[in-house]
């Protein structure tokens, strides 16, 4: 999706994805680095999807372009990775602003959050994930991960549950490995859920960063 969507404060109910290739799976698979969908509201969503190597979101499943004032209320979110409460990955210099999602996100791979699953290259500013978040590793309250982009006056309030990688508010936090530097950051933000690890690497706000290897 390229163009530009405005919901003027709607809602969209019932919403039903089913997905099994791999793809990229919500109410929109892709919104291109031209596309902006705002003023929107999904509510009791049924997302679930078994892309091995997809992404999976209730608004989209991959974000390139802008998604402003989107509420997520209500549903479950559920895929294998990159799966989040309002999109499964971002890229291209995505940005978000003033959404939130309140809505169950389940991760059986890599990367679950319950606003973005894998955030790369986009800003994330004035936005909230409240719902639960059940993954296996990388997982968080907001992000399960982010590389090279920047979160801002954001929080998370969900509980997280996952086995590597869990934090409150982001499971792993990328650094370049050439240079050994921090790509992305985070500011005037926090976690307040719940974080369960039974294993290793969990943090109410970071569950881990990238070992810094020469």
């Amino acid at each position: 999706f390229t163009g530009h969507f405005d919901g003027k404060g709607h809602t969209i109910s019932g919403l039903k994805v089913r997905g099994e290739l791999a793809s990229s799976d919500g109410l929109f698979g892709i919104i291109g680095s031209d596309g902006e969908v705002r003023n929107l509201v999904l509510s009791d969503v049924d997302i679930a999807t078994t892309n091995l190597s997809g992404s999976t979101g209730a608004l989209a499943g991959k974000l390139e372009g802008e998604a402003v004032n989107i509420r997520v209320t209500g549903g479950t979110v559920a895929g294998v990775s990159n799966v989040g409460g309002l999109v499964g990955e971002t890229s291209g210099g995505a940005v978000i602003t003033a959404s939130c999602a309140s809505v169950k996100v389940e991760g059986s791979g890599l990367s679950a959050g319950g606003l973005v699953g894998h955030l790369a290259n986009a800003t994330v500013t004035e936005s909230c994930a409240t719902g639960e978040v059940i993954g296996n590793s990388n997982v968080g309250g907001l992000a399960g991960t982010i590389d090279n982009s920047e979160v801002a006056d954001s929080y998370a309030a969900g509980s997280v549950s996952g086995y590597a990688n869990v934090g409150g508010l982001i499971g792993m936090v990328f650094f370049d490995l050439d240079t050994f530097e921090a790509t992305s950051t985070v500011e005037r933000v926090h976690a307040v859920g719940k974080v369960t690890n039974p294993d290793e690497s969990a943090g109410g706000l970071i569950g881990a960063n990238t070992d810094r290897k020469s």
